[in-house]
């Protein structure tokens, strides 16, 4: 009850510990009084050992003096039989009992060193065992002279008796043996050690009762500094958990502390994001959606309202079939299915109704194998479709409506040019000649325009067959060898072995060669050279590649050379009349053949296009400098 009342008034602020601190002092503390109370009882079992070895020493100084004051009985008694009947037995027993006697007194003089009282009474016996040494001689020597004792007293009446005086050695020597061992009785430990062992039980009492006390503490310790808070940093948790807010923060500067700072700074931040998501998904144009695996909505965004004509209340639980046209069910269900067995997210179209309108969709749908939901974002593509069906629209429009008068009126200049109406006056054929070319430049931007409308709508069609190379490489020269010439330009092409062939479109292998040799062309200097070369690399595809030696492209602009309407500088459209589509329909031709393109350029030394054809069959590799000359 005390310790509880005190740690009951104790603040965990007063302690401040860290949880590294606390630890230790979990562990130290009861360590200590370990250490402590193992030191007592070692030290208790270290002196009742002593205290029993102190025992046993006083046992052999008592059973050696005991014997002492026994042999000297022994001794006197063997000296007056020897006198009596002059016993040769008897002498001997008493030679024989006078030196253990003296044995026996230089062991107890060692045994009693340390015992000051009992040593002086050892050195008094062993001076009188001298004495009686002393005494026994001559005796000895009296009843060797076969003289009796009693005779000898009478003579010399000046000395005390002679019996007297063995009886008085006899009793002094035993007097003094007595007296020791009476003193080694008294100072015996016995008491001692009982009293030792009496102790072993209360100091094990007092070690249990305050291990017990130290634990309650301990753990009354812990709890206020740290269980409390832990109990804080779980309920956070559970608030967090159910967008509840956060319990006040933790006072102090332990790792607890620190823990729920960082823990509320991410609530805060998880708060934040979750505004933000929520802001992103109400004002998203697309429709954010969870549909479960049974293809029921389980909730919608606000978009929904725009896309599907109904609040998002009303769709969540409602079966996504209810929304598909009827002839898309069977295949957007399909589309589901395909999704689950699909790590990343697939995208599909259907139609969806709206009231009494049918919308067009697309679908972008990720399926979760551990919540069984779909994550979907639809987008309304109505307005992209209308617009693809107008560029459509347009696109034909051009190629019928537009390409064929002016191919017709095209047809007529040439003919007014070459003179099939009469010859023209000079100033009239230029004027002639202007048109042709100009009609001839509308006709080809038309003709790359509906190559590009193909190859958005993916019908831009190539007929892969095995095509000799020499032939498209030839075909290409042909082709733009008077534009070459006109502009003093040389053209040199790679020797190429007739026999080896390319599985590619001929013609649109040409128009691709056509395009890139132009492009060198326009971009080129008078008296360059333009290098047409065919490079075999072992790896089944043949690298074609076209080399000028004019202006360069900037590095800045090597990666978008090959995007739609793009010019390396805004004037190469007027000056060079292009549409900036011609790289662009080479990419996607060389792509449709399944060989890559790229470009490699040194501003103002030259630049260097490339392209690969897989080969047909076995090549036959041409080296690099193994070059004809075309102009």
């Amino acid at each position: 009850m005390l310790i509880h009342s005190v740690y009951s008034h104790v603040s965990p602020m007063q302690f401040n510990f860290k949880l590294s601190q606390k630890a230790l002092i979990l562990i130290a503390v009861p360590l200590i009084f370990e250490v402590v109370f193992i030191a007592a009882m070692a030290w208790l079992v270290y002196s009742a050992e002593q205290e029993a070895q102190r025992e046993l020493m006083s046992k052999e100084i008592v059973s050696t003096a005991d014997n002492i004051a026994s042999l000297t009985e022994e001794a006197f008694i063997s000296l007056y039989a020897y006198n009596k009947e002059e016993d040769p037995r008897a002498l001997a027993r008493y030679h024989a009992r006078m030196s253990n006697i003296k044995d026996s007194l230089n062991q107890l003089i060692k045994m009693t060193s340390n015992k000051p009282a009992e040593q002086e009474l050892a050195q008094k016996a062993m001076k009188s065992y001298e004495e009686g040494e002393d005494v026994g001689r001559y005796v000895l020597g009296i009843i060797e002279r076969h003289e009796h004792i009693d005779k000898v007293d009478d003579q010399a009446a000046s000395q005390p008796p002679l019996r007297m005086r063995v009886f008085k050695v006899s009793r002094e020597l035993t007097s003094l043996i007595h007296r020791l061992a009476r003193l080694e009785r008294d100072q015996s430990g016995v008491l001692s050690l009982r009293t030792f062992r009496d102790m072993e039980l209360p100091v094990l009492v007092a070690a249990l009762t305050l291990s017990i006390v130290i634990a309650v503490a301990l753990a009354l310790f812990f709890n206020a500094g740290t269980s409390r808070r832990l109990r804080v940093l779980m309920d956070n948790s559970n608030r967090l958990a159910r967008g509840a807010p956060l319990a006040k923060r933790l006072d102090g500067h332990d790792e607890l502390a620190e823990l729920d700072s960082v823990f509320h700074t991410m609530a805060d931040v998880l708060r934040q994001a979750m505004m933000k998501e929520r802001a992103i998904v109400e004002n998203a144009v697309d429709v954010i959606c969870t549909v479960d695996e049974k293809l029921y909505f389980k909730s919608v965004s606000p978009a929904a309202r725009e896309v599907f004509g109904k609040e998002p209340e009303d769709l969540a639980g409602l079966r996504l079939a209810s929304l598909i046209v009827a002839d898309d069910i069977e295949r957007a269900t399909e589309d589901f299915e395909k999704v689950r067995s699909q790590p990343e997210s697939q995208f599909f179209e259907n139609r969806v109704k709206r009231g009494d309108q049918m919308v067009d969709v697309r679908w972008s749908v990720n399926w979760s194998a551990e919540e069984k939901v779909y994550y979907c974002v639809v987008s309304d593509i109505t307005a992209r479709r209308e617009v693809e069906r107008l560029k459509q629209e347009f696109v034909s429009m051009m190629s019928h409506d537009l390409r064929t008068p002016l191919m017709s009126i095209q047809a007529s200049l040439s003919l007014l040019s070459a003179g099939a109406s009469g010859e023209l006056p000079a100033s009239a054929k230029r004027n002639v000649l202007d048109a042709e070319r100009n009609i001839s430049y509308i006709i080809s931007l038309i003709n790359s325009l509906i190559d590009v409308e193909r190859m958005d709508s993916a019908r831009l069609q190539v007929y892969l067959a095995p095509t000799e190379l020499l032939p498209l490489l030839e075909a290409a020269v042909q082709a733009v060898r008077s534009l070459a010439a006109n502009k003093g330009i040389a053209l040199e092409c790679s020797k190429v072995d007739p026999d080896v062939e390319v599985n590619a479109d001929g013609d649109r292998i040409i128009q691709v060669l056509i395009n890139l040799v132009s492009n060198a062309i326009k971009f080129s200097s008078r008296d360059t050279t333009i290098k047409l070369i065919a490079i075999f690399n072992g790896d089944g595809n043949v690298e074609i590649q076209v080399s000028d030696q004019g202006r360069g492209i900037p590095a800045s602009d090597i990666d978008s050379v090959f995007e739609r309407f793009k010019q390396v500088k805004t004037s190469d459209a007027t000056k060079h009349k292009g549409s900036g589509l011609g790289l662009a329909i080479c990419k996607s031709i060389v792509e449709a053949h399944g060989g890559k393109i790229g470009v490699r350029s040194v501003e103002g030394e030259g630049t260097t296009f490339w392209f690969t054809l897989p080969l047909v069959g076995d090549s036959v590799e041409t080296p690099a400098d193994q070059i004809s000359s075309i102009l």
